[in-house]
Protein backbone atom coordinates (compact mmCIF):
# COMPACT_ATOMS: atom_id res chain seq x y z
CA UNK A 1 0.00 0.00 0.00
CA UNK A 2 1.28 3.02 -1.20
CA UNK A 3 1.57 6.30 1.23
CA UNK A 4 1.12 9.71 0.40
CA UNK A 5 2.18 12.75 2.35
CA UNK A 6 0.64 15.68 1.93
CA UNK A 7 1.54 18.59 3.64
CA UNK A 8 -1.11 21.31 3.75
CA UNK A 9 -0.02 24.91 4.43
CA UNK A 10 -1.47 28.60 4.05
CA UNK A 11 0.40 30.35 1.33
CA UNK A 12 -1.39 33.98 0.89
CA UNK A 13 0.80 34.79 -1.80
CA UNK A 14 -0.22 32.19 -4.05
CA UNK A 15 -4.03 34.15 -4.05
CA UNK A 16 -2.81 37.19 -5.06
CA UNK A 17 -1.30 35.83 -8.12
CA UNK A 18 -4.59 32.68 -8.66
CA UNK A 19 -7.75 34.36 -10.31
CA UNK A 20 -10.79 33.55 -8.92
CA UNK A 21 -14.02 31.85 -10.36
CA UNK A 22 -17.17 34.69 -9.21
CA UNK A 23 -18.71 33.91 -5.91
CA UNK A 24 -15.36 32.17 -4.50
CA UNK A 25 -13.43 33.59 -1.61
CA UNK A 26 -9.78 33.79 -1.00
CA UNK A 27 -8.27 32.56 2.22
CA UNK A 28 -7.68 28.59 0.38
CA UNK A 29 -5.59 25.82 2.26
CA UNK A 30 -3.30 24.70 -0.77
CA UNK A 31 -0.92 21.32 -1.15
CA UNK A 32 2.50 21.42 -1.36
CA UNK A 33 2.96 19.04 -3.68
CA UNK A 34 5.76 18.83 -5.83
CA UNK A 35 5.07 19.51 -9.56
CA UNK A 36 1.43 20.56 -8.96
CA UNK A 37 1.36 24.36 -9.40
CA UNK A 38 4.47 24.58 -11.50
CA UNK A 39 2.99 21.98 -14.12
CA UNK A 40 -0.38 23.77 -14.40
CA UNK A 41 1.29 27.49 -14.74
CA UNK A 42 3.77 27.05 -17.03
CA UNK A 43 1.58 24.78 -19.39
CA UNK A 44 -0.85 26.70 -21.60
CA UNK A 45 -4.48 25.14 -21.53
CA UNK A 46 -5.59 23.58 -24.05
CA UNK A 47 -8.81 23.52 -25.65
CA UNK A 48 -10.68 20.71 -24.71
CA UNK A 49 -9.31 21.36 -20.77
CA UNK A 50 -10.53 24.59 -20.98
CA UNK A 51 -13.95 23.16 -22.43
CA UNK A 52 -14.36 20.64 -19.86
CA UNK A 53 -13.44 23.48 -17.02
CA UNK A 54 -16.33 25.47 -18.66
CA UNK A 55 -18.62 22.36 -18.55
CA UNK A 56 -17.69 21.93 -15.02
CA UNK A 57 -18.29 25.19 -13.92
CA UNK A 58 -21.94 25.21 -15.83
CA UNK A 59 -22.82 21.96 -14.57
CA UNK A 60 -21.78 23.27 -11.01
CA UNK A 61 -23.74 26.31 -11.06
CA UNK A 62 -26.99 24.02 -12.47
CA UNK A 63 -26.23 21.81 -9.29
CA UNK A 64 -26.32 25.08 -7.00
CA UNK A 65 -29.50 26.42 -8.33
CA UNK A 66 -31.18 22.81 -8.61
CA UNK A 67 -30.22 22.26 -4.63
CA UNK A 68 -31.43 25.76 -3.66
CA UNK A 69 -35.04 25.18 -5.51
CA UNK A 70 -34.82 21.47 -3.19
CA UNK A 71 -34.34 23.76 -0.09
CA UNK A 72 -37.48 25.69 -1.06
CA UNK A 73 -39.12 23.11 -2.04
CA UNK A 74 -38.81 21.38 1.29
CA UNK A 75 -39.03 24.80 3.06
CA UNK A 76 -42.15 25.66 1.68
CA UNK A 77 -43.45 21.52 2.48
CA UNK A 78 -42.17 22.52 6.07
CA UNK A 79 -44.44 25.27 6.37
CA UNK A 80 -47.42 23.49 5.01
CA UNK A 81 -46.83 20.77 6.91
CA UNK A 82 -46.67 23.07 10.47
CA UNK A 83 -49.94 24.80 9.24
CA UNK A 84 -51.75 20.86 8.59
CA UNK A 85 -51.09 19.87 12.14
CA UNK A 86 -52.25 23.23 13.91
CA UNK A 87 -55.51 23.02 12.20
CA UNK A 88 -55.37 18.87 12.93
CA UNK A 89 -54.93 20.15 16.80
CA UNK A 90 -57.31 22.80 16.62
CA UNK A 91 -60.15 19.89 15.32
CA UNK A 92 -58.89 17.41 17.80
CA UNK A 93 -59.59 20.21 20.75
CA UNK A 94 -62.97 21.21 19.13
CA UNK A 95 -63.89 17.60 19.35
CA UNK A 96 -63.64 16.26 15.83
CA UNK A 97 -61.27 13.49 14.79
CA UNK A 98 -60.42 13.91 10.81
CA UNK A 99 -60.07 10.65 9.52
CA UNK A 100 -56.73 9.60 7.35
CA UNK A 101 -58.29 9.20 4.43
CA UNK A 102 -60.11 12.98 5.08
CA UNK A 103 -63.89 12.47 3.82
CA UNK A 104 -65.14 11.55 7.27
CA UNK A 105 -65.71 13.47 10.38
CA UNK A 106 -66.26 11.55 13.63
CA UNK A 107 -67.27 12.48 17.22
CA UNK A 108 -65.20 12.35 19.94
CA UNK A 109 -66.69 10.88 23.15
CA UNK A 110 -67.14 14.15 25.16
CA UNK A 111 -69.01 15.97 22.26
CA UNK A 112 -72.86 14.59 22.21
CA UNK A 113 -74.65 16.74 20.19
CA UNK A 114 -72.22 15.82 17.07
CA UNK A 115 -73.15 12.49 18.15
CA UNK A 116 -76.66 12.96 18.10
CA UNK A 117 -76.45 14.60 14.77
CA UNK A 118 -74.56 12.48 12.95
CA UNK A 119 -76.87 9.43 14.08
CA UNK A 120 -79.83 11.23 13.56
CA UNK A 121 -78.78 12.11 10.28
CA UNK A 122 -78.16 8.20 9.36
CA UNK A 123 -81.29 7.35 11.18
CA UNK A 124 -83.23 9.88 8.62
CA UNK A 125 -81.43 8.74 5.43
CA UNK A 126 -82.74 5.27 6.34
CA UNK A 127 -85.94 6.00 6.93
CA UNK A 128 -86.38 7.65 3.85
CA UNK A 129 -84.76 4.87 2.35
CA UNK A 130 -87.62 2.61 3.50
CA UNK A 131 -90.37 5.16 2.36
CA UNK A 132 -89.22 5.13 -0.75
CA UNK A 133 -89.10 1.45 -1.13
CA UNK A 134 -92.32 1.03 0.68
CA UNK A 135 -93.64 3.54 -2.56
CA UNK A 136 -92.33 1.95 -5.07
CA UNK A 137 -94.02 -1.69 -3.62
CA UNK A 138 -96.94 0.36 -3.43
CA UNK A 139 -97.54 1.25 -6.56
CA UNK A 140 -96.44 -1.89 -7.73
CA UNK A 141 -99.16 -3.57 -5.65
CA UNK A 142 -101.50 -1.52 -7.35
CA UNK A 143 -100.45 -2.85 -10.78
CA UNK A 144 -101.41 -6.58 -9.43
CA UNK A 145 -97.78 -7.30 -8.12
CA UNK A 146 -96.82 -9.00 -4.93
CA UNK A 147 -95.82 -6.61 -1.61
CA UNK A 148 -92.11 -7.73 -1.02
CA UNK A 149 -91.51 -9.40 2.85
CA UNK A 150 -90.29 -6.97 4.66
CA UNK A 151 -92.68 -4.32 3.72
CA UNK A 152 -94.94 -4.71 6.66
CA UNK A 153 -91.80 -4.20 9.14
CA UNK A 154 -91.23 -0.45 7.30
CA UNK A 155 -95.10 0.84 8.13
CA UNK A 156 -94.23 0.61 12.16
CA UNK A 157 -96.75 -1.74 12.15
CA UNK A 158 -96.51 -5.47 12.64
CA UNK A 159 -98.78 -8.57 11.39
CA UNK A 160 -98.77 -11.37 13.52
CA UNK A 161 -100.88 -14.15 12.12
CA UNK A 162 -102.87 -15.24 15.53
CA UNK A 163 -102.42 -18.60 16.95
Amino acid sequence: MEMFNLNFIFQPELLESCPLEQGQSGGAIMASNSSDRSDRSDKPLDQKTLRRLAQNREAARKSRLRKKSYVQQLESSKLKLAQLEQELQKARQQGIFISSSGDQTHAMSGNGAMTFDLEYTRWLEDQNKQINELRTAVNAHACGRRLPKGASCGLGVSVHPSS
